[in-house]
C-alpha cells in the first residue's frame, strides 16, 4: 500500500464515523504518511488526537514510530478513540488527557499539531533537528511557535501544502419572517505544514 492509497482508505473509514466533522483531510493524511515514509522518525507527540485519525495513521504506519503520545482531552473524543483504535496495535503509544502532563524532559523528534499548547513550558521540547507537522490552515498556530522558537534561539521554516481550489459551503442561520436566508460560503481547502527546525547561529 503506497502513501495515497494508505491516506485514502484511512480518510474513508474516519469519515463515516460520528465526530468526524473536523478530522484530518484525505490530502494532509497523504503528506504526513510520506513525510513518514521519507524520514523515519523514532517518537512522536501528537497534540489534539480528536476522535483518531492521525493516530490511527502512526500506528499502522511501516514506519511506526517506536513511541508515540497523543494529548487529548474532551470526554467524546477519549471515549471515540477507545472505539476507534480498539483493533488497531498500540504498542508504544500514551495517551494523556493534559497537554501539561506531558513529559517535557523527553526528545520527540515530530510534533504534530491538531490542538494548541495549554502551557509555554512545553515548548522546550523543541530542539535543533526536531521536526514540526501542522493539520490544517493553523495560521495563528504557526505564528504563535515561529515567534516562541526564534525568541529561544530556533529557526522554524514550514513549508506548505495546499490541495488548491475552494470548499462550498451553504449556512443559513439568519431568518426573514421565520424564514431562513440563504448564506452561500467558498472556504479555502485545508492543507498542511511541515516545518524544520535548527539552531540560529
Amino acid at each position: 500500500m503506497n502513501d495515497r492509497q494508505r491516506a485514502a482508505e484511512i480518510f474513508a473509514e474516519f469519515k463515516a464515523l460520528p465526530e468526524s466533522k473536523h478530522i484530518a483531510s484525505e490530502f494532509a493524511l497523504y503528506h504526513l504518511s510520506k513525510f513518514l515514509t521519507e524520514h523515519k522518525v523514532k517518537s512522536v507527540l501528537e497534540v489534539g488526537a480528536g476522535i483518531g485519525t492521525i493516530t490511527r495513521l502512526l500506528l499502522v504506519h511501516p514506519n511506526r514510530p517506536e513511541r508515540i503520545v497523543s494529548t487529548e482531552h474532551h470526554p467524546v473524543c477519549l471515549a471515540a478513540l477507545e472505539t476507534n483504535l480498539a483493533k488497531v496495535d498500540k504498542t508504544g503509544w500514551t495517551l494523556v488527557t493534559s497537554v501539561s502532563d506531558v513529559d517535557i524532559s523527553e526528545k520527540y523528534d515530530l510534533v504534530i499539531f491538531d490542538g494548541k499548547f495549554e502551557t509555554d513550558a512545553l515548548y522546550g521540547l523543541f530542539k535543533d533537528g526536531t521536526w514540526c507537522y501542522v493539520e490544517g490552515n493553523r495560521s495563528v498556530t504557526r505564528d504563535i511557535l515561529t515567534e516562541k522558537l526564534r525568541a529561544g534561539g530556533l529557526d522554524l521554516k514550514f513549508e506548505s501544502f495546499f490541495p488548491g481550489g475552494y470548499k462550498f459551503r451553504y449556512k443559513s442561520k439568519r431568518r426573514l419572517l421565520g424564514m431562513p436566508l440563504p448564506k452561500f460560503q467558498f472556504k479555502k481547502r485545508k492543507g498542511c505544514h511541515i516545518g524544520s527546525i535548527s539552531a540560529i547561529r
